[in-house]
């Protein structure tokens, strides 16, 4: 398996987290699709995997390719500060990235909402795309904002408890 990985130019750290995650069946994992080798537990660098795909002649319209792909721009602009992208413009700049028709990164962006890989939320009738936990964040700090706006704290002079009464001025030292 090491020297396998190694003919595809994977660096030994790499390497090593491959064979934690698949073992012994990892040659077999990658040659049937190698962009498996950007999940987060192994790291490889999409562009990477793209290059060990052209190696093992995958077509470049293959779904796992334009998958991979997808995820990859959704990530590389999280790097960027984004949350989230329009899903047009995700698959605008997928498509630019991948040299790929629209109507199969629509296919492929279905399939990975579908599986919950990525989750679509539409907001004033346009779909925005997520990696899930940049849901689950956007989500629980928006609910916690509402909370906030619904339960205002108290003003200046006012107590957060009824029960401890206004502030009292605190009585002076006679020294």
């Amino acid at each position: 398996v090491m020297l396998e990985l190694a003919r595809y130019r994977i660096e030994p750290a790499a390497a090593i987290r491959v064979w934690k995650q698949w073992g012994a069946m990892a040659t077999e994992i990658i040659r049937d699709d190698p962009y498996q080798l950007c999940i987060d537990a192994v790291g490889i660098a999409f562009e990477r995997a793209d290059e060990i795909a052209l190696h093992l002649q995958m077509d470049p319209a293959a779904p796992p390719r334009l998958r991979a792909g997808i995820v990859h721009v959704l990530a590389h602009n999280l790097r960027n500060g984004h949350t989230c992208l329009p899903q047009d413009k995700l698959l605008a700049t997928a498509a630019g990235l991948l040299d790929a028709e629209t109507f199969l990164l629509e296919d492929a962006l279905a399939a990975l909402c579908e599986e919950d890989t990525l989750v679509s939320e539409t907001l004033d009738g346009r779909a925005f795309i997520y990696l899930p936990e940049m849901y689950e964040a956007e989500t629980y700090i928006a609910g916690r904002i509402g909370m906030m706006l619904r339960n205002p704290p108290p003003g200046p002079g006012e107590s957060l408890d009824p029960a401890v009464g206004a502030p009292h001025a605190r009585p002076r030292s006679p020294h």
